[in-house]
């Protein structure tokens, strides 16, 4: 067990068990320091002779401090001059806390790792991205890689992306792995996207419905079978651009999923189907949509595990 020193006194006489005290210029005082008389204390006498530790009563009358000591083999200090620290002990469980103005805990370090621990609103977000370049056909329904853009003059090889058709359900296949900062809560799945042309306002207002088809579980646990959900609102909000960047959220009305108690651990695994659902009558986006990325937001709570396979 660790102690940290509250402060410190001498000895003013010495008795068998007991010690009479005097303050030392600058340190705290027993009542700065929160102790009151009567209070059992943990105290360590350092002299020429050797050192003391054990605990011990602090009492105060008329002005004296005393410390009467328990331990069952005392120094036998001979009227030396003995230093007095009085200890408490470091916290076996909390290294440091961050608290708000209400007292509530934000940040707080574990011992004996002291990693740290994020709650409430001190957590932060961020990506499980799945690539465009990370996902694979199946093929059958499968959008095409084209070219997206070259260099001003038209002459470089270019960057490719892959289109997905206004007539037909063409899909692509991932997997992702959540990380050990995940807090085990909800996930906000989104496409990230580009129309190849602009919309031509008729109708007005075009969509791209996207869906996402899943099984999802905690190693150790059996995949699922798979749900399906869809989004189709896209921000910003906008008569669509050719090559701009949108984002649809999915899992409408809520945009999230929450996971079961088979899926909330870590290294789990989401295995996915991203595709265009392009015979839903809300799809009413007539040109090819080009996938960019979906990925996952995801809260975390700290900045890896304590272990390789527990939190």
């Amino acid at each position: 067990m660790s102690y940290s020193i509250l402060f410190k006194m001498l000895t003013k006489t010495i008795g068998t068990d007991n010690l009479v005290l005097e303050t030392v210029s600058g340190e705290k005082t027993p009542s700065i320091a929160g102790i009151t008389s009567g209070d059992t204390i943990i105290y360590r006498l350092e002299s020429s002779l050797g050192t003391e530790e054990g605990q011990g009563t602090y009492l105060y009358g008329t002005g004296t401090h005393s410390l009467i000591r328990k331990q069952g083999e005392r120094l036998s200090l001979d009227g030396r001059p003995v230093a007095v620290y009085f200890l408490e002990e470091d916290l076996p469980k909390t290294l440091f806390e961050i608290k708000d103005s209400s007292n509530n805990i934000l940040v707080y370090a574990e011992d004996p790792t002291g990693n740290i621990r994020l709650v409430d609103n001190a957590k932060y977000f961020d990506d499980i991205r799945v690539p465009t370049t990370s996902l694979a056909k199946g093929g059958v329904n499968d959008p095409q890689l084209e070219l997206f853009k070259r260099n001003l003059a038209g002459t470089s090889q270019g960057v490719y992306i892959y289109y997905y058709s206004p007539s037909v359900i063409e899909e692509l296949f991932f997997a992702a792995q959540f990380p050990h900062s995940w807090d085990g809560t909800a996930i906000y799945p989104h496409i990230h996207w580009t129309p190849k042309v602009n919309a031509d306002g008729s109708p007005a207002a075009q969509k791209v419905v996207w869906g996402l088809e899943y099984s999802w579980a905690n190693y150790g646990e059996s995949f699922s079978v798979t749900e399906t959900i869809y989004g189709s609102d896209h921000s910003p909000s906008e008569e669509l651009v050719a090559g701009k960047h949108y984002i649809t959220r999915l899992g409408t009305p809520n945009y999230f999923i929450t996971p079961s108690s088979i899926q909330n651990g870590l290294s789990s695994m989401l295995i996915g189907r991203v595709f265009r659902f392009a015979t839903d009558s809300g799809d009413t986006y007539e040109s090819d949509a080009g996938l960019l990325e979906i990925d996952f937001h995801i809260s975390m709570d700290s900045l890896g595990s304590d272990e390789e396979y527990l939190k």
